[in-house]
């Protein structure tokens, strides 16, 4: 790991919501996962649809959207 004064600023960002990964999804996995499906649904996603993906945790619904 480099020296946190000399690592650039995406490099800092990047390892601190990597340490804070696993905790969230252990926190919040479970809810999260139950309400993929439903927004999905909600939003009209179907194959082919082209969604944006920000700040919605660990990336649930961008992977459930492109399996679609």
């Amino acid at each position: 790991m480099a020296d946190p004064h000399t690592r650039t600023f995406k490099e800092h960002e990047l390892a601190g919501w990597d340490a804070k990964a696993r905790g969230y999804d252990d926190y919040m996995g479970s809810i999260t996962r139950q309400a993929v499906e439903p927004q999905l649904r909600a939003a009209g996603v179907e194959a082919g649809t082209r969604v944006l993906d920000v700040a919605c945790g660990t990336g649930f619904i961008a992977a459930a959207a492109t399996s679609r």
